[in-house]
This record gives C-alpha cells, structure tokens and sequence, in this order.
C-alpha cells in the first residue's frame, strides 16, 4: 500500500514542481534547482507533522530510559528455579506446561507486587503520544519498589493509515521494561532453599 501511495503520489509532485518551476523560474540550473526543491517540499509535506513530532518523541524518550528501582524484596523458588532462573519468562517443557508455569509464577508476583499504571497528561504537539507511569509497591506494606515512564504513538498523519509510524518509534520503555527484567531486579533470587 504504501508502495502504491508513493508512485500515486510522486507523479503528480513532480508534474505539479516542473509545471511551477516553468513558470516562476528562469531558464538553466536555477530552474532544476527549483523544481528539484519544490518536488522534495512536496514530498516529504505529508510527513511533515511526523518529522516535527519525532522531536518531540525522542526528547519525551530520554525520560524513559530508566526504571528507577527504590527497594527490592528477596525471594526464593516461587519465583525461581533452584538454579536462579526467572520463571516468568522459563521456556522449558511442551508450551501446555510453559502457560502453567508462567501463570503460576504470574499469580506469585501479583501475591509480592501491586501495580498502578496511569496516563501522564498528553503533551501538545504535531503528533499524538500517549504517555504512561507505572509504578511497582510492595503487596504487603506497600513501600514503593519501582517506576518508570512509556511512551507511544501512531506516528503522524500518514502513519494513521499504516500499520506503524514511518519515522518516529511507535513506542519508547526502558530497555529493562521491553526485556521484561523488571520483575528480576525488584524480586532477586535469594537463593535456593536449604532443606
């Protein structure tokens, strides 16, 4: 789609530039110039609203890089192997076992963990971007463990109608959030236990 968009709508840029570029400037390489320049303006206008908000992303992304981690609470084989590998995320056994174990381990980290995820004010902009601050607190005494801001968007004018922006990051997270740690730095092993 995008393919077809492109010739669909690079044709008439470039006749819309050679018939302005005729008419307005003198003959030679000022001309080509011209016409050169208007076809690009003409080209990259329908990106224009991304190009500008990805500025605007980027800088909103460099709040999101890190997961402020405030406290942490050891635990044991409920959440590990006796090997100190993070269950949640185990890919051993027939994927009918590996659903088991990760929603069993899911159930453990929800019994350590609260979470409050809410919406940051949307900031103005030439694209739209959505922002959101996650916390972690402890079940029991509800101490804060950790935060951390994401952000995404659907990118501009243009990328509304695809699949993902063409320019921007659909969405920015710490890099511990997007590997899915997270739960492995505010829950560390603590070792197996002695029986």
């Amino acid at each position: 789609m995008l393919l077809v968009w492109i010739v669909l709508y690079l044709v008439p840029c470039i006749a819309l530039a050679w018939f302005v570029g005729r008419r307005l400037a003198p003959e030679g390489w000022i001309r080509t110039t011209a016409i050169a320049g208007f076809a690009a303006l003409l080209l990259v206008l329908p990106l224009s609203d991304e190009i500008l908000g990805c500025f605007q992303m980027e800088r909103l992304c460099e709040q999101a890089k890190e997961v402020q981690v405030h406290a942490t609470i050891p635990v044991g084989e409920d959440l590990y192997t006796p090997q100190g590998k993070w269950r949640m995320t185990l890919a051993e056994g027939n994927p009918d076992e590996q659903f088991k174990n990760r929603f069993r381990a899911s159930r453990v980290f929800d019994s350590y963990v609260r979470t409050e995820n809410r919406a940051l004010p949307t900031p103005a902009g030439a694209i739209d971007i959505r922002g959101r601050e996650i916390r972690f607190y402890d079940a029991k005494d509800g101490r804060l463990l950790a935060e951390w801001r994401q952000f995404s968007t659907p990118g501009g004018w243009l990328s509304r109608h695809l699949d993902r922006p063409l320019i921007v990051h659909a969405q920015c997270a710490p890099r511990e959030v997007l590997e899915r740690t997270v739960g492995q730095r505010i829950l560390p092993f603590a070792g197996p236990s002695k029986s």
